[in-house]
C-alpha cells in the first residue's frame, strides 16, 4: 500500500492495558496472517528475489492496518527489515501481523515471517524476518482519518512487545538524528578519517558516482491498490531488483543475496500515468557485503517532478555453494567529492550503529506456526 501523508501521528503507545477506552479493541482482534506458495516451479530450489517478502509484508501489515482502522490505510515507512534466512522457490512462507501501538490515525504493525522448504527433514516452519511497518489510516480524500480505535493489551507479552517497539523508535530517532549531523555538517570530511580499512587492498576501484544506475518505468493500472495509486508493495519489488542490479554491476557478481532493507520512507503517493524513476548507488563496500542506496523520483504527467521514495539495501555475496565470497571491488573515495564522502560516513554509521544494537535491530519471531 501507498502513503498519501508524512503526518504518522504516533502518541506515546501507551493505549489501554484493560481500562475503558474510546472504541478501544484488542490487540488479537485485528491480528491476521497470509501464506502463500513463492516463486516459480521451473526455479524451485533456487532462491527467491526479497522484493516478493517484501510486497507480502506490505499486505500483511496493510490487511491488518485496515481491519484495526475500519477504513482504507496507507504506508508511511517500514523499520528495518532483516532476513534470517534466503526465500526458495516453492517454499511456503507464512506472516502474522499484529498492531502493537496506534496513534490519532497511525498504526505500528509488527510482521513475523516463517518459512517451510518441501524436503526439510523436519516438515516446520523456521524463522524468517521480524519487521515493523507503520501505517496511516486515511479518508476518501487521501488525508489522515483521526481517531481511529485505540489498543487495550489483554497479555503480558503483547505489552512487552509494545515496549520494544516503543524503545526501537527511539533508536530510529537517534539513528535519524546521526544521519541529520553528517548530512548537514559543514565540516570537510578528509579520506583518512573516513575510509573503513576493510575498503584497502581491493584488485580495483571505482567511485560512487561511477556506480549509479537509473531505471524508468510506468506502472499500469494492475498495481492500483484501493487507494486509486500505486501498490507500496510493488514498489519495493522494484527498489529491491534495481539494488541488486546496482551491486552486481558494481562486484561483477551474480552471487549477491539481499540481507536487510533499511529505513524505506513512503513520502508521495505514486499515482497511475506518473513516471518512477529509481535511482541507485553503491554506498559501502566491506569484505562480503555491500550497502546500496536507492532514491525514487515521480515524473507526474505534467512534466513535474518530486521525491518520493529512499531507503537503503545491504547485500551478501556468496559462491556458487553458497558461501561468502570476498568483494575484490572497492570504493575510491576523494576529499574533491564531499557528497560521495558524506554518502559513505553515513553508511558507514549505519552499519556500526546495527552492530551496536543488534539486540533490538534484530529481533527474532518469538514461535513457529504449526
Amino acid at each position: 500500500m501507498e502513503n498519501n501523508s508524512n503526518n504518522s501521528n504516533i502518541n506515546n503507545g501507551s493505549g489501554s492495558d484493560g481500562n475503558t477506552a474510546h472504541k478501544a479493541k484488542t490487540v488479537s482482534s485485528s491480528s491476521n496472517y497470509l501464506a502463500d506458495i513463492v516463486g516459480e516451479e521451473s526455479l524451485r530450489g533456487h532462491r527467491t528475489q526479497a522484493g516478493i517478502i517484501l510486497d507480502m509484508i506490505d499486505c500483511c501489515a496493510g490487511r491488518v492496518a485496515w481491519a484495526h482502522s475500519e477504513g482504507p490505510v496507507a504506508t508511511v515507512s517500514f523499520d528495518r527489515v532483516d532476513f534470517l534466512h534466503p526465500v526458495l522457490h516453492l517454499d511456503l512462507v507464512r506472516l502474522e501481523g499484529r498492531a502493537l501501538v496506534v496513534g490519532a490515525s497511525s498504526m505500528v504493525i509488527e510482521v513475523q515471517g516463517y518459512r517451510r522448504t518441501p524436503n526439510s527433514a523436519t516438515r516446520s516452519f523456521t524463522p524468517l524476518v521480524t519487521c515493523y511497518v507503520t501505517m496511516v489510516a486515511i479518508g476518501n480524500d487521501g488525508k489522515p482519518r483521526k481517531n481511529i480505535p485505540q489498543l487495550i493489551y489483554e497479555t503480558d507479552e503483547e505489552k512487552a512487545a509494545r515496549d520494544k517497539v516503543l524503545k526501537r523508535r527511539e533508536l530510529t530517532q537517534e539513528w535519524s538524528k546521526i544521519m541529520d549531523g553528517i548530512e548537514k555538517s559543514e565540516v570537510p570530511l578528509k579520506v583518512s578519517d573516513v575510509e573503513d580499512p576493510l575498503n584497502k587492498g581491493k584488485l580495483e576501484y571505482y567511485d560512487i558516482p561511477f556506480s549509479e544506475v537509473r531505471v524508468k518505468r510506468q506502472f499500469l493500472p494492475k498495481h492500483l491498490n484501493v487507494n486509486n495509486t500505486i501498490f507500496g508493495g510493488e514498489i519495493l519489488i522494484q527498489l529491491e531488483k534495481v539494488a541488486t542490479h546496482t551491486a552486481r554491476q558494481f562486484t561483477r557478481s551474480f552471487g549477491l543475496i539481499t540481507l536487510c532493507m533499511n529505513r524505506i520512507s513512503f513520502k508521495k503517493p505514486v499515482r497511475i500515468g506518473d513516471l518512477l524513476e529509481i535511482v541507485a548507488h553503491v554506498v559501502y563496500v566491506r569484505t562480503h557485503i555491500i550497502e546500496i542506496e536507492v532514491n525514487l523520483n515521480i515524473e507526474h504527467p505534467d512534466g513535474t517532478k518530486e521525491p518520493s521514495h529512499s531507503g537503503y539495501f545491504t547485500l551478501l555475496n556468496v559462491n556458487e555453494v553458497g558461501f561468502k565470497e570476498p568483494i575484490s571491488v572497492g570504493l575510491k573515495l576523494d576529499e574533491n567529492d564531499q557528497v560521495s564522502l558524506k554518502k559513505y560516513l553515513m553508511a558507514k554509521h549505519r552499519f556500526n550503529f546495527k552492530r551496536e544494537h543488534k539486540t533490538l535491530s534484530e529481533r527474532k519471531p518469538q514461535h513457529s506456526p504449526k
